[in-house]
């Protein structure tokens, strides 16, 4: 008898063996820029070097990221502005320039943590897939130095209470795709076998699980008890971890969904969800936010959308005239 932990690396090795084949090493290489992400595609005709996914949707994000810039700053400045009373003119602008500059500071230490934070999570991952066992302990994998900062200790816990709660199974960490159709390509973070119980069975059972017959495809496995009714199924899921402090972004969807079209315009492979997975810095609580297949479909609709739009920021006058009226005869 095999349990699910035994079983289901064949499971897995079957999936790396389709996403390599149809992905060779070097077939997307990233090509950043100072300002935004592109990657060349090297199995696509001519080459091409597509924009990255939050390259495109980043559009959405700077409206919002204006607004709460400034109100960062007038916060600043009023709750320092009494200790500047009295103070001659050059010093009081000393208080502007520092209140201008804060919403920089953060966003940048932000995006700081949120890197270390993925690097922990994907040398985790990693590890496990390459041993076919779970590290005993996520925190191992964080540098010495970045122990002392509790944001990244608590984002990680996070991460690695998701998957021992989800009896989840990595399947590829930080795996690079990309669609001609939609023009674009970018990393995915996590694509992993997650249980869903569809009979849980007895609770005094010591659940002894096999691998049903025939039952493994390229979206999921089946087990069942040997000694009870329980029944679990492994669905392939699609994981994007997320450190900010909400999860209720819209770009969040987009991005998401466009890189579940890219694995499967490359692959064949769908995954049955999305989960979008916040790790909390300030706590191990994790927050998960599940899309299925009809949520994505509608997602990707409008992610095209927005994908012109960026396209259009960058053009000249007469050619984004010239879509916006063909937009408009639509």
């Amino acid at each position: 008898m095999a349990s699910v932990d035994s079983s289901i690396w064949g499971d897995i090795e079957r999936v790396r063996g389709i996403i390599q084949t149809k992905i060779p090493s070097g077939a997307i290489v990233p090509c950043h820029t100072e300002h935004s992400h592109h990657y060349m595609v090297t199995t696509f005709l001519g080459n091409p070097v597509l924009d990255s996914v939050t390259t495109k949707t980043g559009v959405l994000s700077k409206g919002y990221l204006k607004d709460w810039g400034i109100k960062l700053a007038v916060d600043h400045v009023r709750e320092k502005w009494v200790d500047y009373q009295g103070k001659d003119e050059f010093e009081r602008e000393e208080l502007f320039v520092e209140a201008s500059g804060l919403s920089d500071s953060v966003r940048d230490d932000a995006a700081d943590c949120g890197t270390k934070i993925h690097k922990v999570v994907e040398d985790y991952l990693e590890e496990w897939i390459a041993k076919k066992q779970r590290p005993v302990d996520i925190k191992s994998f964080i540098l010495p130095e970045d122990l002392i900062d509790s944001r990244i200790t608590s984002a990680s816990l996070c991460a690695e209470l998701f998957f021992k709660d989800h009896n989840a199974y990595p399947i590829y960490s930080e795996l690079l795709v990309a669609s001609l159709r939609l023009k674009v390509a970018g990393t995915l973070d996590c694509l992993a076998y997650i249980e869903e119980v569809k009979r849980k069975g007895s609770d005094t059972c010591e659940h002894e699980m096999w691998k049903r017959a025939g039952s493994n495809n390229d979206n999921h496995v089946i087990h069942d008890c040997t000694k009870c009714d329980r029944k679990t199924v492994h669905n392939i899921e699609l994981i994007d971890f997320k450190s900010s402090n909400s999860i209720e972004k819209p770009d969040y969807i987009l991005q998401t969904s466009a890189y579940h079209e890219c694995l499967r315009s490359m692959t064949g492979i769908k995954a049955k969800n999305i989960k979008i997975l916040r790790l909390d810095k300030k706590k191990p609580v994790y927050q998960v936010g599940t899309f299925d297949s009809a949520k994505r479909r509608k997602a990707i609709k409008i992610f095209t959308q927005v994908s012109e739009i960026s396209d259009w920021s960058k053009s000249d006058d007469s050619e984004f005239d010239k879509k916006v009226k063909k937009i408009m005869q639509v």
